[in-house]
């Protein structure tokens, strides 16, 4: 890949993230801001201890849940998923998918 497309791509994917950022606040700004009435060293504390659950202790529910999939495959088994989870895991799959859309698309 060269110099110029890997710049293109980087490029690419700041964009990104900039427009789910924007979302992201819009979105949050819309449900009342909950947040906002904690001083600066609270709200440090709550995103700090977000990122571990979500970066430390969900990698380990990841790790258990790649591996239960991966026993119910070779097991062969089929196991009906309940419409309430069915529904929440469609509607995070629809969250994903248009924020990552192309703008034409929306």
């Amino acid at each position: 890949m060269s110099k110029a497309s890997r710049n293109r791509e980087l490029k690419e994917v700041e964009i990104m993230l900039a427009d789910e950022d924007i979302a992201n606040e819009a979105d949050y700004r819309s449900r009342g801001r909950r947040l906002e009435p904690l001083s600066d060293q609270d709200l440090e504390q709550r995103w700090l201890a977000y990122l571990r659950r979500e970066f430390l202790e969900v990698a380990k529910h990841r790790i258990e849940g790649n591996d239960i999939a991966a026993e119910i495959a070779l097991r062969h088994l089929a196991i009906h998923i309940p419409n309430d989870i069915v529904q929440a895991m469609q509607a995070e799959a629809d969250r994903i998918l248009s924020r990552n859309a192309p703008k034409s698309m929306h």
